[in-house]
């Protein structure tokens, strides 16, 4: 570990850089975030509305985090003493498939599935909760006993099981995970689904972890880190390119003629634009960052409960629906927030159809593809971390906060 103070800089300041940032400032280096937005956050981008005259915060992407599969994340909360304004939350999901006539919910008041009459009288309907549990058991079996699986997709690992099994449990499971278009979620690798699924208790049938979510949305801990990080934050500061040298890294700014110049770099970006950024990449860096592919989504802010169940009683604070083949997700932010209101408020990720005058606000969100060439380069992306530049991000492990702060603080201790 390095004992000579080091000038830092830090390109990116969503979960991975102020990860990154933390632990480097808590070492006494001189560390520069370079953020091209207005904001700090990046997938942690709380808005205020005013709800009945009160002003009301609420979260747009980052939406919750648990004690036991958010370790680090939860550390960080306790040392800017901000873990106690998260609040218990209700992880509960509600599924339509329009076509089907499919409907039932998972997960309310302790009950593990809630449905409708028309459920109940459909063989078809009975028949996907009878593959489910034979999923569970065969997933389970498989993760437990470490099968490989690293070289199938999701779709190839279904073969055994209806396609209407897949459609109506396992596609929406993920797609509303993990924000995936349908024509990704086949596509998907199963070793990572299967692992996550095994990590947070979905293949028991039920989960003991805490989900929690911010009282006062994520703004909180935005806010906390902002008033204890002694370094600099430099918002508006789009970089163009990154020259590493001998000695120093000159970053050129967007609009600055004359570079910055550090001792060292963090490229807390998404892999893509990372690769971009310098203008020398080596032949490994090169190879690993240009195996990722995004996809953009549109999250839009709204008060159009028609997108959710017309049964009021199965409003969940997920809510999937399946039309022709395409998944819609919708979360009702009264429920995750716990927000006491007469209105109601709803993110939907490219759900069409929500009337304008209900839209308060769209926000467009990328996230990293996992097919089998991406996550085929995970087991050699922290190679990338030696020297003068390190490379951090939710594609390093599933996509999630997590994964981006616990990667910067990776980033971090290469660097040393």
């Amino acid at each position: 570990m390095s004992s000579t103070k080091l000038k830092v800089a830090i390109v990116g300041g969503g979960a991975a850089g102020i990860g990154a940032a933390h632990k480097l400032s808590q070492l006494g280096h001189d560390v520069t975030i370079l953020e091209s937005r207005n904001r700090l956050g990046g997938h942690a981008n709380p808005v205020i509305i005013e709800n009945n005259g009160e002003p009301t915060p609420l979260d747009t992407g980052f939406l919750i985090f648990n004690d036991s599969t958010y370790p680090n994340f939860c550390q960080f909360l306790k040392e800017l003493e901000v873990i106690g304004d998260a609040h218990n939350l209700e992880m509960s999901s509600c599924f339509r498939n329009t076509d089907d006539k499919i409907e039932y919910s998972m997960g309310q008041k302790s009950r593990l599935v809630r449905f409708g009459l028309k459920e109940a009288l459909n063989p078809r309907f009975w028949s996907i909760f009878k593959e489910m549990y034979r999923f569970r058991k065969k997933a389970h079996s498989d993760i437990v006993n470490k099968v490989d699986l690293s070289s199938i997709s999701i779709e190839e690992y279904l073969q055994d099981f209806s396609r209407s099994f897949s459609d109506n449990f396992v596609y929406p499971l993920t797609s509303a995970i993990w924000s995936l278009p349908p024509s990704q979620i086949g596509l998907y690798p199963a070793q990572s689904i299967l692992n996550y699924f095994y990590n947070h208790q979905l293949l028991a049938g039920k989960s003991d972890k805490r989900w929690l979510s911010f009282k006062g949305s994520s703004a909180v801990y935005l806010n906390a880190f902002c008033s204890k990080f002694p370094g600099k934050i430099v918002l508006n500061s789009l970089v163009r390119c990154i020259e590493r040298g001998s000695k120093e890294i000159s970053i050129f700014l967007d609009k600055e003629e004359s570079p910055l110049q550090f001792d060292k770099v963090i490229l807390a970006t998404p892999a893509d634009i990372s690769l971009k950024l310098l203008n020398d990449p080596s032949p490994l860096e090169r190879d690993l960052l240009a195996r990722w592919r995004y996809n953009s989504s549109t999250a839009t802010l709204h008060t159009d409960t028609s997108v959710l169940h017309k049964n009021k009683k199965l409003w969940s604070s997920w809510n999937m629906n399946k039309s022709g083949n395409r998944y819609f997700i919708s979360y009702y932010l009264n429920r995750v927030h716990d927000i006491k209101s007469k209105s109601d408020y709803v993110l939907s990720l490219g759900t069409p159809g929500i009337r304008d005058e209900k839209i308060i606000q769209e926000f467009q969100y990328r996230h990293p593809i996992f097919d089998q060439n991406s996550v085929s380069s995970q087991d050699q992306l922290h190679d990338l971390n030696r020297g003068q530049t390190a490379f951090c991000g939710s594609y390093f492990g599933f996509g999630f906060h997590e994964d981006a702060f616990a990667s910067g603080l990776k980033a971090a201790q290469s660097i040393l």
